[in-house]
């Protein structure tokens, strides 16, 4: 158990803030800082068509320098944006695809050393096309690309998906879908 002595803001920005904070380890009674990032949270979205296959997007990630492959996600827009509303949005915004079946499946925390941000996982089943979708953030340049169960599972088999809410996500999907065929 830690206790916050004094928050220190040491960097404002658009949707992260970093703090570097003085805090007592109760258990040994010493002082020490923590650096760590608020996040207004997160959601992200296992989206099925209606043949079960699963869409993935393909985007250049700047800090990586390199492209991922990715279930579709996003930050909340602020603190009370739900994550259901955030799901919806991402799905829309970065496929072009809805669901009127969505549900809550699971929240992860990520990077728990340095960051509070929590991520909420949908599964949207029977995603299906919008004619005149939202547009997707202006320096967003994603492709959308669908995977049966099977290719999904060869692309994490070869290290092609280095993603870690998706690698979670679908081996969460897979293992759920094989429990409810036995």
């Amino acid at each position: 158990m830690e206790k916050t002595i004094k928050e220190n803001l040491i960097h404002k920005g658009n949707f992260i803030d970093v703090y570097e904070d003085d805090v007592l380890v109760v258990e040994n009674q010493k002082t020490t800082k923590r650096i760590y990032i608020k996040h207004p949270g997160a959601a992200c979205v296992i989206a099925l068509t209606q043949d079960h296959k699963i869409c993935l997007i393909k985007q250049y990630r700047y800090p990586i320098k390199g492209y991922t492959l990715e279930i579709p996600a996003g930050k909340k827009d602020d603190i009370n944006e739900s994550g259901l509303s955030c799901a919806k949005r991402e799905l829309e915004e970065e496929t072009g695809y809805a669901s009127d079946d969505i549900k809550l499946i699971y929240q992860l925390y990520h990077c728990v050393g340095y960051s509070d941000e929590v991520i909420d996982l949908y599964l949207a089943k029977n995603i299906v096309k919008i004619v005149n979708p939202k547009a997707m953030d202006e320096d967003e340049f994603i492709d959308v690309e669908f995977y049966t169960q099977d290719e999904v599972k060869k692309l994490i088999e070869d290290i092609k998906i280095h993603d870690v809410k998706t690698l979670i996500a679908m081996q969460y999907f897979i293992k759920m879908n094989f429990e409810e065929k036995q």
